[in-house]
């Protein structure tokens, strides 16, 4: 499966989302935009919990737009295009920043679903199960850059299952219709 495979995946979830609440409140952006930059304002709309805000945020784990500068999501060994010291880096200085995670807890009860497209069928249902949920819903997947992850375009799909099995970005969904438990 290559990356024409899993961004058409992506396109089919994204569009599914659109067709079926298209008069939803709908925000679509990388980690860059909705986990750093931006990331104030997604947590005050989190913590407002509207009824059927619903955001989509395309973790590459580096800023894809301006060459692969790290960004809060790279992991800290990283060691992408720019880091500070560079090609001879050891990767960032400061921890990935888990956005699922933080969304979790202390943000009221939005629906969270941290998902990639190693699992299809699972990405699917999370994201139908969240434009169900009344409330907010904040979904985090994760996607290569292949130009900045050094991936050739017929790998996306296998390096998206690495990381998933290697937990360097585990799969969560955190339904508060089911409790507090993810």
């Amino acid at each position: 499966v290559g990356i024409h495979d899993a961004h058409q995946g992506l396109d089919i979830a994204v569009a599914l989302t659109i067709d079926i609440h298209a008069r939803l409140p709908t925000d679509i952006g990388g980690d860059g935009a909705l986990g750093d930059i931006g990331f104030q304002n997604v947590s005050k709309v989190m913590l407002q919990n509207r009824p059927n805000v619903k955001m989509l945020m395309l973790d590459t784990q580096v800023y894809s737009n301006t060459g692969g500068q790290n960004s809060d999501s790279s992991t800290m060994l990283g060691g992408y295009d720019m880091n500070q010291f560079g090609a001879a880096s050891q990767g960032k200085l400061t921890e990935k920043k888990n956005v699922s995670e933080i969304l979790t807890g202390g943000h009221g009860s939005p629906f969270v679903a941290q998902v990639s497209m190693a699992n299809s069928a699972k990405l699917y249902k999370a994201m139908l199960d969240g434009l169900e949920y009344r409330g907010t819903a904040f979904f985090q997947s994760y996607t290569t850059c292949q130009p900045e992850h050094g991936v050739g375009d017929n790998l996306a799909m296998n390096q998206s299952k690495l990381a998933v099995d290697t937990r360097t970005f585990p799969v969560l969904i955190y339904d508060p219709r089911k409790g507090n438990k993810i």
